[in-house]
């Protein structure tokens, strides 16, 4: 199988997503220097992947197809957990660096005549990571997984809403990003939107797409900026 290479080159200077044979920008580098510029410091981030691997016909198959995907992941110990209705959710873990961890979990799913099974990917760490690459696996070789990026960032500080609003705003100019939804409260803000920069989107409804959301929480002196494309896959 060929795989899908993410690789972090420093997350405050520049974040993309690379598939073999053609790059598709996560987040451009002007997006990422912006935060720095602003003083914030990456906290956490997590890549989320899910894609079908279409249908098996018994349990046995569903294993054999696990062990495969261990393989290809150097996975070793799975959890498997049959859940009602005779479907399975089957996870393995796999710390890649000290600072980072890949979790699999497959999903097979009964359907009287065998097993509908989709996988999804997941990478998280901490700021600290120490610039390794880290692999998500092409599993379905279609090129077709869905994949979503999420990171926070923080720094000491309050501000008023409107401040923070004219913060985003001034984010989303960097990424020539077209607001599609807002959500404004006190010391609260969250804006959904779509940039060209950015190659993923989900569809709205008026045929609209986002590609982009931005949320920024100020409280008890500390202002939490999360960012996730094509949305935010973490609690904010």
């Amino acid at each position: 199988m060929e795989k899908i290479m993410i690789i972090f080159m420093q997350l405050l200077m520049a974040i993309q997503t690379v598939f073999t044979g053609n790059t598709a920008d996560v987040f451009p580098a002007n997006a990422t220097h912006f935060i720095k510029q602003e003083n914030f410091k990456i906290e956490d981030w997590k890549v989320y992947s899910k894609e079908s691997l279409g249908t098996v016909s018994n349990v046995q198959e569903l294993k054999g197809l696990v062990q495969k995907i261990g393989k290809q992941s150097e996975i070793t110990d799975w959890r498997y957990e049959e859940v009602e209705n005779h479907h399975y959710k089957i996870t393995g873990q796999l710390n890649q660096a000290t600072s980072h961890k890949l979790t699999i979990t497959v999903f097979g799913i009964f359907n009287n005549k065998g097993y509908d099974v989709s996988v999804n990917q997941a990478i998280e760490g901490q700021a600290n990571f120490d610039n390794k690459p880290l692999n998500l696996l092409d599993l379905s070789q279609t090129g077709k997984a869905e994949v979503f990026y999420t990171f926070t960032a923080s720094k000491t500080g309050g501000y008023e809403t409107t401040e923070m609003l004219e913060m985003v705003q001034k984010y989303m100019s960097h990424l020539s990003a077209k607001e599609v939804e807002k959500l404004v409260e006190k010391n609260f803000l969250s804006i959904s939107a779509y940039s060209p920069s950015l190659n993923n989107s989900l569809s709205l409804e008026d045929d609209r797409k986002m590609n982009l959301q931005v949320a920024m929480r100020s409280l008890n002196n500390k202002t939490i900026l999360t960012i996730g494309s094509p949305i935010i896959t973490t609690e904010y």
